[in-house]
């Protein structure tokens, strides 16, 4: 599978991932077992974690450990929104058509 390599820091990436999912810093402790005061010096940017701690935040976050260390799977929701997105206006239209289509198939194989 190909990644996008998003152009973001580690900080960045946990607070929009926190605010997407509404995690307090301390809901993020209690959920991950990382202190506060960690996980406080990763979303200022003054640490990253080591990988060590990678699996107990994204089983915390929901997330995987590619989408918080800066991939992004294209094939998820918004890799794909983006992606729309990014074409032109008769592309998305064909991109639309195509879509259908591909719907009518599954109808017709159920």
């Amino acid at each position: 599978m190909d990644y996008i390599i998003k152009d973001k820091t580690f900080a960045s990436i946990l607070v929009e991932i926190m605010e997407r999912k509404n995690i307090s810093l301390g809901e993020l402790s209690r959920r991950s077992g990382i202190s506060k005061g960690l996980l406080s010096r990763y979303k200022n940017g003054q640490l990253e974690p080591h990988t060590d701690k990678l699996p107990a935040l994204c089983r915390a976050l929901g997330v995987s450990a590619a989408e918080l260390i800066g991939y992004e799977d294209p094939l998820t929701d918004s890799g794909l929104l983006d992606l729309f997105h990014g074409l032109s206006p008769e592309r998305r239209a064909e991109a639309v058509r195509y879509l259908k289509y591909l719907q009518t198939l599954e109808v017709e194989k159920t």
